[in-house]
């Protein structure tokens, strides 16, 4: 199998080498609806304008630290929730462990 090494596909930064750990991270469509973060990205974009070049990374976090915390609040149908549901997704993650990936937790 060739590895990609590092590359972007239009969104997040992926990495891709042989041996390489890797967190996953997913949540439901309806967690973090695509409004509420137009809504911040217009907010933030105002504040941007008013800011120095170097202080732009600071709204960037900002952007970060609010979609974290709002994920955290458990906001949406959250059917992970749901200990059946649950089950049936670890036990997916289950199966691919040592034939497909490594699950470290």
């Amino acid at each position: 199998m060739q590895h990609k090494g590092h590359h972007q596909r239009g969104y997040l930064p992926h990495r891709d080498y042989g041996g390489a750990l890797q967190a996953i991270t997913f949540r439901e469509a309806d967690s973090l609806p695509t409004q509420v973060i137009n809504d911040w990205k217009c907010e933030l974009h105002t504040l941007l304008q008013s800011l120095e070049k170097n202080d732009r990374t600071e709204a960037q976090q900002e952007l970060f630290s609010r979609i974290s915390r709002y994920e955290d609040a458990g906001h949406g149908r959250c059917t992970l929730r749901d200990p059946k549901l649950a089950t049936i997704l670890q036990d997916i993650f289950l199966d691919g462990h040592d034939t497909s990936y490594r699950l470290i937790a």
